[in-house]
């Protein structure tokens, strides 16, 4: 048996062949501190003109987050439904409602207002 062969090894490869080189991510990171708060899209735009070829836009991003350069903003709350009617109908036709269907030209040129009850 050979030495040091029985001992756990990383699983983690060594080199990947389609990962962005080392250069680019450099110049996205520099491009970020220097521009302040470019967006993705906008840094695959400035490093495209500049060094001719660049990144697509979600490996910009994703090398953005992964050194920390992206805020994580809080989900909007959902709208829910406004619940039950708070008016309270004690008999038929104790509430009415009106309806603003939109207003319309009418044939003497004045503006029509409708409210349908």
């Amino acid at each position: 048996m050979l030495r040091g062969s029985s001992r756990e090894r990383s699983q983690q490869t060594n080199f990947c062949p389609h990962a962005t080189p080392p250069g680019i991510v450099d110049r996205i990171l520099e491009l970020r501190k220097h521009r302040g708060s470019g967006a993705a899209p906008k840094l695959r735009r400035v490093i495209e003109r500049g060094f001719g070829e660049a990144p697509c836009v979600a490996t910009v991003h994703r090398i953005l987050q992964r050194h920390g350069m992206i805020k994580i903003r809080k989900p909007r709350p959902r709208r829910t439904h406004p619940g039950p009617a708070t008016t309270s109908m004690g008999r038929p036709n104790a509430v009415w409602n009106a309806h603003f269907k939109g207003h319309f030209l009418t044939g003497h040129a004045k503006l029509y207002y409708p409210l349908t009850v």
